[in-house]
């Protein structure tokens, strides 16, 4: 009776997960071999987290537990070793341990539990009946040695990522006081962007957050090129320009120059106009008729599959598709790979930037997949994005 009891109270706390047994991995602190035992964990729900977010792991015993000091369950995510810190349940059946991300902690392809350990450090867990010392190990309903998340992701998922460029990681810029030298890729791929002397764009922090500026002249960062040909791509964008171009111009970054019809791309912030507005050219063009925010943070996402006209590109501002088209002319989508990536401008032709495209404003945060999304995958990177930014 203990036992249906038992399952049946824990499954009105959610999704019951089999954990393995750990018995090996264990530090710190005693166990008793005979004393009372995990019988189960509740994970997080699928989703990606990042700095700021907190993921609960709840284990559940058959008695009631009481807890001293600080016992924490650590685990990898990336390479990192982390701790989720004891924080409630102590006399209760049920123990809760929170994680908090950093920014530097990254795990792509979903965070896998098999190593994780509880580990007392330096407190103690044991029954608040019998004060017994709990037998540090989880029991395990499969037979099989660990647990691992499906969907739980610590910042957006690494398959078929091209570029990640994250104002709020800090570490991941090389500076000289408050200048940009370079940006680091935080994708795989590694393809770190960065600027020639006396074109430095500026660290600062607006609004609470960290960004890149883009002003005060010509500021780019340039790098190797990271989509070639046809491919299906699907980009995300996070920045605020400080005024709208009245033309054509004030473009967020180029992947290619334009200097054969369909072999650039280029995103551009422009006021909106019979033939300027949210604007993604590529010697062809389409322009949406929507206006972005001078004061807030706006987040753009574009999508096309492969071998896709530029007129097929579907169009997000904060989350919501746009629907409104100023104007558009056909172009195939073909992106050369000559002149590689500009953060902060457009080369029109050949490989210098062209002034009069400069973006004047802040960058903070710039994610490129050589993929076309299903809506509910962009959904959870824009979530991912709008929560990390405050945006709407």
């Amino acid at each position: 009776m203990k036992q249906k009891n038992l399952l049946l109270l824990f499954l009105l706390q959610g999704l019951l997960l089999a954990c393995g047994d750990l018995s090996d991995l264990l530090s710190g602190g005693a166990s008793n071999p005979n004393g009372p035992k995990a019988v189960g964990c509740q994970a997080p729900d699928a989703g990606i987290y990042s700095a700021g977010d907190s993921l609960a792991f709840h284990l559940a015993f058959a008695e009631a537990m009481s807890v001293e000091g600080s016992p924490r369950l650590s685990f990898q995510v990336g390479e990192d070793l982390v701790y989720a810190n004891f924080a409630t349940g102590s006399e209760s059946q049920y123990l809760s341990f929170v994680y908090a991300p950093e920014a530097k902690h990254h795990d792509g392809d979903g965070i896998e539990l098999g190593s994780m350990s509880i580990d007392l450090n330096g407190g103690k867990i044991y029954s608040t009946a019998k004060n017994e010392n709990a037998n540090l190990s989880i029991a395990s309903a499969t037979g099989e040695d660990g647990f691992s998340l499906s969907g739980i992701y610590i910042g957006p998922p690494s398959l078929n990522q091209v570029l990640w460029l994250d104002a709020f990681d800090s570490s991941s810029m090389s500076l000289t006081a408050n200048l940009v030298n370079s940006w680091n890729d935080k994708s795989p791929l590694g393809r770190h962007v960065s600027a020639s002397t006396g074109q430095e764009p500026k660290l600062t922090s607006t609004g609470g957050r960290n960004a890149i500026y883009f002003g005060e002249g010509s500021k780019y960062l340039k790098g190797a090129s990271v989509l070639s040909g046809a491919v299906a791509r699907s980009t995300f964008v996070v920045a605020r320009p400080t005024g709208l171009a009245s033309s054509v111009g004030n473009a967020v970054m180029g992947l290619s120059s334009s200097s054969v019809t369909g072999r650039g791309y280029g995103l551009f912030m422009e006021a909106v106009s019979a033939s300027t507005g949210l604007a993604l050219r590529v010697g062809g063009s389409k322009v949406m008729g929507h206006s972005l925010s001078t004061v807030l943070p706006n987040l753009v996402s574009l999508a096309s599959p492969a071998n896709a006209n530029v007129t097929q590109t579907r169009f997000w501002l904060n989350k919501a598709e746009l629907v409104t088209l100023k104007t558009q002319s056909a172009a195939s989508l073909n992106t050369e790979n000559v002149s590689g990536t500009l953060v902060g401008g457009f080369n029109s032709s050949g490989n210098a930037p062209n002034a009069s495209y400069d973006f004047n404003g802040y960058i903070y945060e710039i994610l490129i997949y050589e993929e076309f999304f299903s809506d509910e995958s962009r959904q959870q990177i824009e979530n991912y994005l709008s929560s990390k930014w405050g945006i709407d």
